[in-house]
């Protein structure tokens, strides 16, 4: 079933000698990119605006797992709250 698990993480990339952060969230169940942001900087506003872009999106979550790797961002209070109020 699409929704049941999403990962995410943060990935750096060096594109004309600055660094910009990629944060996706792909569907376990296809592949495909339910969400994403681009920014210069690895904090919480990368996280959590692809985060709610990705609730925006899709709003039938099947009790969704979330895989990530243990960031300091997605252990955050902020992020946690999201996941709990979203379900």
């Amino acid at each position: 079933l699409p929704n049941t698990k999403w990962y995410t993480d943060i990935t750096e990339f060096h594109l004309n000698n600055e660094k910009l952060y990629l944060s996706p969230i792909l569907d376990g169940c296809g592949g495909d990119i339910v969400s994403y942001t681009i920014s210069k900087h690895p904090d919480m506003d990368l996280v959590m605006t692809m985060l709610d872009k990705a609730f925006a999106k899709e709003t039938a979550l099947n009790n969704c797992i979330f895989d990530t790797d243990q960031g300091c961002q997605y252990q955050s209070p902020r992020y946690q709250r999201a996941l709990k109020l979203h379900g």
